[in-house]
């Protein structure tokens, strides 16, 4: 029984140190950053991004494995509303929607799908990148 009160103290203790005060980093909109801040930004621990509505986020897409490709020039998107992407070196991006609490380090949801476009076949790949949802569609 003392070793299982040990152990849970030290998990607790293991859990506090490593909690949200090490997610704190400088926030920086991603929009009015230039090529040069954004590449200093890669010297910090944690950073946020911040994508406000209507901002532009480009996006190069690139595949690998089975098959490989990528795209010639980033596909541009747009913030549909605000949201940060939460950057900690060695480990996947975050997404917040509120600036204080984190999704899943793997919020998105991707299905593969085929089709034919032009008398061609062809694959398409929808990413939907969102909270997590219920069953009933709520939020």
């Amino acid at each position: 029984m003392e070793w299982t009160a040990r152990l849970v103290c030290g998990l607790v203790a293991l859990v506090a140190a490593s909690g949200c005060a090490s997610l704190e980093g400088p926030r920086f909109r991603y929009a009015t950053q230039t090529a040069e801040a954004l590449g200093a930004l890669e010297r910090e621990e944690v950073v946020w991004l911040e994508f406000r509505e209507g901002d532009v986020v480009p996006l190069e897409v690139r595949v690998d494995g089975m098959i490989r490709g990528e795209t010639e020039q980033p596909v541009r998107l747009v913030a549909q509303r605000t949201f940060y992407l939460v950057h900690r070196r060695g480990e996947p991006m975050r997404l917040s929607v509120d600036g204080e609490t984190l999704l899943d380090a793997y919020p998105g949801r991707g299905i593969l799908a085929f089709g034919v476009e032009g008398g061609a076949p062809q694959l398409g790949l929808l990413l939907l990148l969102s909270e997590r949802r219920t069953a009933g569609g709520e939020e």
